[in-house]
């Protein structure tokens, strides 16, 4: 299905009845990166996953964006499809989207999920890796996009790989470019007025080092660290995730109903 928001078309999919949950995938990612995950979660929930602007099937990738936009295109999506509350899941990229969603419209949620995300700004090298990927899709195409954040050793390397793949280069360098201009969200962490739940792999080091000062600094937080995971936990251990997803959004969406 399409929803025609404003300056972005987006192309999104509903599965399943019960609460509402929103999932919003990472940089090189998308929607279908959700499926696994997808399937087991719409055995209890209404879940809404779409394709963030630039990738998928979603247009909006022709002119520059950043954190504010893609926030933004999940609200004018929630009220496109009348959710009262939900549940957001955000993977990487779509971490941070859901906590700017999050201080922008705090009165919509029942919790977040926030899945191998940074806070932090980029670092001079972490920019110049950035900006080096972006030339590499420019060359390559949307594929090359992986590389960052996995190898060939790894199992899941060939399906992250396709996902990327599906993807328009004109949307994946953009929104590789709103990672090279992203600031540091850590100031903003005090502010994220709802419970908040935070994933990450031990194998993903630096991730790793974000969620703990998500957790830290968040008010209402949690942190659950996922022994031999990277930074797909999605695509490596759907099933895993998605029982954190469950177990933390019943429990979101039960404190919400006793209010």
């Amino acid at each position: 299905m399409k929803a025609e928001l404003g300056d972005a078309t987006l192309h999104y999919e509903v599965i399943g009845e019960g609460p509402d949950v929103l999932l919003s995938h990472g940089v090189i990612e998308n929607s279908s990166s959700w499926d696994d995950v997808v399937a087991r979660l719409a055995e209890r929930f209404r879940v809404t996953c779409y394709d963030a602007r630039g990738r998928g099937g979603s247009g909006g990738g022709d002119t520059p964006f950043g954190f504010a936009e893609l926030a933004e295109d999940v609200e004018a999506l929630a009220r496109h499809l009348g959710l009262v509350k939900f549940v957001h899941v955000g993977h990487s990229m779509g971490g941070r989207v859901a906590l700017e969603h999050a201080v922008r419209h705090p009165r919509r949620l029942a919790g977040l999920v926030v899945a191998s995300a940074r806070a932090e700004a980029p670092s001079a090298a972490g920019r110049s890796r950035l900006e080096a990927l972006i030339e590499s899709v420019r060359a390559e195409g949307s594929g090359a996009g992986v590389d960052m954040w996995t190898s060939p050793a790894d199992d899941y390397y060939a399906r992250a790989r396709e996902i990327s793949e599906a993807n328009p280069v004109p949307g994946t360098t953009r929104a590789l470019a709103t990672l090279v201009a992203m600031d540091s969200f850590v100031p903003r962490l005090g502010s994220v007025d709802v419970p908040v739940l935070v994933v990450a792999g031990d194998r993903d080091v630096d991730y790793l080092h974000s969620a703990e000062v998500m957790a830290e600094r968040i008010p209402v937080s949690s942190l659950r660290v996922l022994p031999g995971v990277g930074h797909f936990p999605n695509l490596q251990c759907p099933a895993a995730f998605a029982d954190q997803v469950i177990r933390f959004a019943e429990t979101g969406l039960r404190g919400q109903a006793q209010r």
